[in-house]
């Protein structure tokens, strides 16, 4: 790719960033995290750091980094993420960064709960909830506010709440058998 699309960097970077997606789909989350990376320099380079393609590739580089357990950097990575994407907000953004914004703030709050920072990741998911609801989604979209519901559920029962965690799980359970039925994974988690 390098050779034949390197005068076409932007889609040199939307290929990369295919190919990385295809990995993460199929659990190689090194090889994703390699195009990913070399995907966010040419966008960054590019765009700058604050531009749509720079970050959706960073929200799917803080995915890959949670997935391969590299947790602080996967923590720093989505902070400043959500901080883009919140000062983007203050200043009028669009549903499709509001809803980017949601997926940072997923991303975030789940990384927390993997480092035990429950308080913050609770607050976090809370937060990612209450952005997501804030979205006219499409069908595709609903999975990610369930998983939202499911993560944050999960991390309210780690701390003793059985009544607010068992709403959000069944929530989370109601959204995800109307977009898939009983066979997907997260049925057996909810």
């Amino acid at each position: 790719l390098d050779a034949e699309l390197g005068n076409q960097p932007d889609t040199q970077a939307k290929m990369f960033r295919t190919i990385a997606n295809a990995y993460n789909s199929q659990g190689r989350y090194p090889m994703a995290e390699k195009y990913l990376r070399a995907a966010l320099a040419i966008q960054t380079e590019l765009y700058g750091e604050t531009h749509r393609e720079t970050l959706v590739t960073t929200d799917d580089l803080g995915e890959s980094l949670f997935q391969l357990g590299k947790l602080d950097e996967a923590t720093v990575l989505y902070e400043r993420l959500v901080s883009v994407l919140r000062e983007k907000q203050s200043e009028g953004s669009d549903e499709g960064e509001t809803y980017l914004l949601a997926a940072a703030l997923h991303g975030l709050g789940s990384t927390l709960v993997m480092t035990g920072d429950m308080h913050d990741a609770i607050g976090i998911l809370r937060e990612a909830s209450a952005t997501v609801a804030s979205v006219d989604l499409a069908q595709n979209e609903r999975g990610l506010a369930a998983e939202i519901k499911l993560n944050l559920g999960a991390a309210i029962l780690s701390q003793g709440d059985a009544v607010e965690s068992e709403i959000l799980l069944r929530e989370s359970l109601a959204v995800f058998r109307s977009l898939h039925g009983d066979s997907r994974w997260e049925m057996g988690v909810t």
